[in-house]
């Protein structure tokens, strides 16, 4: 449990992972879309990772990933994540924890190559994360 608050806590936004998992690939694919550079812990390569994901079960996280933390704040599974993008916070939660960086004169996330923040290029599908996004809001339609 220790390893998971540590990691959680070294960055604005961490994302721990299974390099298998199409839901985790979703999740950080999201992030980087809104422009966030999330830490990512990918647990099926690390040798610590059977005993990070008996802790992110021991917080509430079933299945264990993706695990979002959010200014080292547990927010949840790829479910709960993908209710705040929905209604709109995800983004804000992300501005508050300065998980994305702000260009002062315009108000669109943009990388920066600068060490005030450490965005990585990547070439993800917001179409795809956004059609992910519809299909589990309707299925959570379907178990109210």
């Amino acid at each position: 449990m220790d390893r998971v608050r540590e990691l959680a806590s070294k960055k604005a936004a961490v994302i721990f992972t299974k390099s298998s998992c199409c839901m985790c690939y979703s999740i950080k694919t999201l992030f980087y879309e809104l422009g966030a550079s999330p830490a990512i812990h990918e647990l099926d390569q690390d040798p610590y990772g059977r005993d990070m994901e008996r802790a992110l079960r021991a917080l509430g996280c079933d299945p264990s990933v993706p695990a979002v933390f959010i200014g080292g704040r547990f927010v949840g599974s790829s479910k709960d994540v993908i209710s705040l993008h929905v209604d709109g916070s995800l983004k804000q939660m992300l501005k508050d924890a300065k998980a994305i960086c702000m260009k002062k004169e315009n108000p669109v996330p943009f990388p920066l190559s600068s060490s005030t923040c450490d965005h990585s290029p990547f070439t993800g599908s917001l179409a795809h994360v956004m059609a992910l996004t519809k299909t589990a809001a309707a299925g959570a339609m379907h178990e109210v």
